[in-house]
């Protein structure tokens, strides 16, 4: 006889089964919607030339003696499988039919998969991958088109945080899931958002964005982010009755919202935290070379002289720390404010 967590297992494995009915506009059961991987050209055919450009970096390096890391390769492997899941696996067709299931859709496409992609910083290996020709004309059309100004920390983070409003806005959110065009475009501009806010957010080169400029974006869209989390967890009512029309699956509408909101208010939230103290890392790093280049540049025979930059760095290594514990502190604060919320809500 099966143990009651057996059963309970059995259960659950039947609902996930089942609750699938509505996949389709047509309401009609369709259970094989966890098999529904799609192979679109028009993504396949990007992530084929990215994979490619990626692959022929990697060896025009091995070729000058500039090896690329395994931590690297797995990372942006690793983040462009995550773009695939977004639109490409059962998660598109069930973000149809499910508001929950959208959010974890829109977390991958926008903030996992593009950070995961640019966390170790490839750019240098994407850019060995192109030929003179392809860079000389690329890099005419980013100044013709003026393009330069979309990766201005300002721009980056108002399009980042902005249009995740823009397509929570009911109107344009429930459009979107009717019109096939809307829905694409909604793709297309989280995405695009993602890339260049992650870019900006990682990027290595001298004449990047300062680092306490990353932390106050990465400041600016997390508090955004849990702020729409937060309404779209204790609003009342449902805001998007297009569900019900196509056929929700698994809960009725006020849980499925609150369990979006959720995510994108913790799971959104907390994917802040780690690029935060990457880039607290990366510039108590620079700190510890810059003083170490001014030891080496000045005369040895002072002993404050060599002090100095060893005090500064380590001062920066501790405020990092103490920025670090800072955030995680205001995280765990949130979360308990939501459980007291929900419990009082209940």
């Amino acid at each position: 006889m099966a143990t009651s967590r057996q059963r309970y297992w059995m259960c659950l494995l039947l609902v996930l089964l089942a609750t699938p009915a509505a996949a389709h506009s047509d309401g009609a059961l369709a259970a094989n919607v966890w098999f529904s991987w799609s192979f679109d050209l028009d993504f396949m055919l990007p992530l084929a030339l990215v994979c490619f450009v990626y692959l022929r970096g990697i060896r025009q390096r091995q070729q000058r003696g500039r090896l690329t890391s395994h931590r690297e390769t797995s990372l942006v492997f690793l983040g462009l499988f995550m773009l695939f899941l977004a639109l490409q696996s059962p998660i598109d067709p069930l973000g149809e039919r499910s508001f929950s299931m959208h959010q974890v859709q829109h977390l991958l496409l926008r903030t996992l998969g593009p950070m995961l992609l640019f966390l170790p910083s490839p750019q240098t290996t994407f850019i060995s991958g192109l030929n003179t020709n392809t860079r000389r004309v690329l890099a005419r059309v980013g100044r013709v088109t003026g393009l330069g100004v979309l990766a201005h920390p300002i721009t980056a983070t108002l399009l980042f945080a902005g249009l995740a409003y823009v397509w929570q806005y009911p109107p344009y959110f429930e459009l979107a899931l009717r019109n096939d065009m809307v829905h694409y475009l909604m793709h297309v501009t989280m995405l695009g958002s993602g890339l260049l806010f992650w870019w900006c957010i990682f990027d290595t080169r001298p004449s990047s964005t300062r680092y306490g400029t990353r932390l106050a974006m990465l400041w600016i869209v997390t508090t955004a982010n849990i702020a729409l989390g937060a309404y779209l967890t204790m609003k009342t009512g449902v805001l998007f009755p297009v569900y019900d029309e196509l056929g929700r699956l698994w809960v009725e509408g006020n849980m499925d919202e609150l369990l979006g909101g959720l995510i994108v208010w913790i799971l959104g939230s907390m994917m802040s935290l780690v690029p935060f103290l990457v880039i607290i890392r990366r510039w108590g790093y620079k700190k510890d070379r810059m003083g170490k280049a001014r030891m080496t540049v000045t005369s040895a025979g002072s002993d404050a002289v060599r002090k100095g930059p060893r005090d500064a760095a380590e001062n920066t290594r501790r405020l990092g720390w103490m920025l670090g514990l800072f955030s995680g502190g205001i995280f765990l604060a949130l979360i308990s404010v939501m459980f007291l919320s929900l419990a009082v809500r209940g």
